[in-house]
């Protein structure tokens, strides 16, 4: 029933999501749906965990930086993959986000940073992963010609008023580079490296 309803919300958006469009998904009553799962919310909270199962927990510890990364680029193709999902406000989470969050815990702990240290750093982890997948769905492109358009007419007016580090930034938007997701998280990591062994919780 669960797995239903993440494939309509895939496929059609959240708003998409009412018991009678997931009865008719499923072939039953709308009211049947009630005997499994109590309310509209208990099928977003089911399906939001759903989401977050899907994240790879790594549990190498000898290695906490490897781990960190995995699962932070985990998370942030699983939430890619399901854009509504990162919009929601999560605040208890069902057990595949508690494993998860658990598990981030984990690798920072095991790493030797402090309780204190790691409340911090996950939070930090989490807003940048989720941010990232916002401003990658912003970016998304929609219209190929249109974008060109765009930017021609952009590249013209910076030209003409000398904004020559700005012609640089948009024409390597044109370009191949990479991953900015994975250079952030690197610039992240090497912070939190150089925190190591500081007693301070900030």
């Amino acid at each position: 029933m669960l797995a239903a309803a993440l494939e309509l919300v895939d496929a059609e958006g959240l708003e998409s999501l009412t018991m009678r469009a997931l009865g008719a998904r499923l072939g039953v009553e709308a009211m049947s749906i009630y005997h499994h799962l109590p309310s509209k919310q208990a099928v977003i909270d089911g399906i939001v965990d759903l989401v977050w199962a899907e994240v790879t927990l790594t549990g190498d510890a000898r290695d906490w930086r490897t781990a960190v990364r995995r699962t932070a680029r985990s998370a942030f193709t699983t939430l890619l993959h399901h854009p509504w999902a990162n919009r929601i406000r999560a605040t208890s989470g069902g057990p595949a986000r508690m494993a998860y969050i658990d598990a981030s815990l984990g690798h920072l702990r095991s790493a030797g940073f402090t309780p204190e240290q790691a409340f911090h750093a996950h939070h930090v982890l989490e807003a940048y992963i989720q941010g990232y997948v916002i401003q990658a769905l912003d970016f998304a492109p929609t219209d190929a010609a249109t974008e060109l358009e765009q930017r021609d007419a952009a590249l013209a007016y910076l030209e003409q008023v000398g904004h020559t580090h700005l012609i640089e930034h948009v024409n390597l938007h044109a370009s191949e580079q990479g991953s900015g997701f994975d250079f952030g998280l690197m610039l992240l990591l090497d912070g939190l490296d150089a925190r190591l062994g500081r007693r301070d919780p900030q």
